[in-house]
């Protein structure tokens, strides 16, 4: 279970979180919704670690969530892909995986690649890469990590339909494996089909809850 109480977030004179609470049951995909600017990456980024809030607490099985990056049960995919020029889409697939065998990491390497349509680019680096795929590499590697809490921010943006569709449908069997998966998304169509909950973001706060 992951826990948010009274999270808050303030950006100079712009508070951007304000006590945000927030429960979300084990194996439950939910859909983060709202304007632009309203702090949905915020709050993605406040689970993952990436931005330390100005107070509260986030639990995950009743225990704070740890400082520690490398060892905090999330892996997130952003909006805008963050890739290293220096790595491969390879490289960037295996980079945190939490496998340790050799040939299990290369074949689920591979599995990744193949179900994201991105196989035929596995030796590339980013500059060689189109928006699409980019995309989809960041994914690829949010997914190597297996984290049980997974942070989707937009995950379908900048793909054409053929790679949004079969990014969706693949989406739609790992989003059940993980513990917590939370979709900052404005598809609609996308949250009506991964996700089991949906909240709006406003003003800092949750104020509209909608079960799908």
């Amino acid at each position: 279970m992951l826990k948010l109480v009274a999270i808050s977030k303030q950006y100079r004179y712009d508070k951007i979180i304000d006590q945000l609470d927030l429960t979300i049951l084990p194996k439950t995909t939910v859909a983060i919704s709202g304007a632009n600017g309203q702090g949905k990456t915020t709050l993605l980024r406040l689970i993952a670690g990436l931005t330390v809030a100005d107070s509260g607490t986030i639990y995950y099985n009743d225990q704070p969530m740890p400082l520690d990056l490398s060892v905090r049960a999330v892996a997130m995919s952003f909006q805008s892909p963050i890739l290293w020029e220096h790595l491969t889409v390879k490289q960037h697939i295996l980079f945190g995986c939490s496998i340790t065998d050799s040939k299990q990491r290369q074949q689920f390497c591979q599995y990744l690649a193949n179900s994201l349509g991105i196989e035929t680019i596995l030796d590339k680096k980013p500059h060689q890469l189109s928006g699409g795929q980019a995309k989809r590499v960041d994914l690829a590697r949010a997914l190597g990590k297996q984290s049980p809490i997974l942070l989707l921010d937009e995950p379908l943006s900048h793909l054409d339909k053929v790679a949004h569709d079969r990014t969706l449908s693949f989406l739609k069997t790992i989003c059940p494996k993980k513990q917590v998966v939370i979709v900052a998304s404005h598809d609609q169509q996308l949250i009506n089909v991964l996700c089991d909950r949906q909240y709006s973001l406003q003003n800092g706060k949750l104020t509209v809850e909608e079960a799908l």
